[in-house]
């Protein structure tokens, strides 16, 4: 897999914790270099809802002007990702890091949310053989450094498919996942006697 770029810059990171923000740029990422008329299709959202945020993206660097196309009114910017592949650092001992790489997932969390309900509602995704592409599932496993290396192969495998852009035949999805340490020492544990 190729060396993504990270954001590490506390402004960016926050920028990435509204979920329309993370939309666009995933949006960007996979569909390659847009106006923002074809970031709201490829959203199924409003062009005029998405200037301010493209707006901010574009401050904070995370998106950049590639190009200008003319139309029959004016002419269009064409927008792409500052960087491809990016990816957020995460410094759990800086507390300001943590806090925004949280928020940044409690959106990713809302958005793989509303997207599962959607394609629920519309009740045409396959959930069953091999094309399946509704899937949620959470799991506790034991996993021995062996078993973890192994699982962040496959997610860089996962990385790799999912970062080859758009070709002919392809339909965009959103692949979210999640792997966290469990520290049952950790955990609150609630008082004998209490509730």
């Amino acid at each position: 897999m190729p060396s993504a770029r990270e954001i590490h810059q506390p402004r960016q990171i926050a920028a990435l914790a509204s979920p329309a923000r993370q939309e666009i740029v995933d949006a960007v990422e996979a569909g390659g270099p847009c106006s923002v008329g074809q970031i709201a299709e490829l959203l199924g959202r409003r062009q005029d809802g998405l200037y301010y945020h493209v707006r901010h993206l574009l401050k904070v660097g995370l998106l950049v002007e590639v190009d200008k196309r003319p139309t029959a009114r004016r002419d269009e910017a064409v927008y792409d990702v500052a960087a491809r592949p990016m990816q957020i650092r995460y410094e759990p001992k800086q507390a300001r890091n943590a806090a925004e790489v949280t928020r940044v997932v409690a959106s990713m969390l809302r958005l793989a949310h509303r997207s599962f309900a959607e394609a629920m509602r519309r009740g045409d995704a396959r959930v069953r053989g091999p094309l399946r592409n509704l899937r949620a599932a959470r799991l506790k496993a034991w996993l021995t450094e062996e078993d973890t290396r192994e699982i962040n192969n496959h997610v860089r495998a996962i990385w790799t498919i999912a970062r080859r852009g758009r070709r002919p035949g392809a339909a965009l999805h959103s692949i979210t996942f999640v792997v966290t340490p469990e520290h049952a020492a950790s955990r609150r544990r609630t008082p004998k006697g209490g509730s």
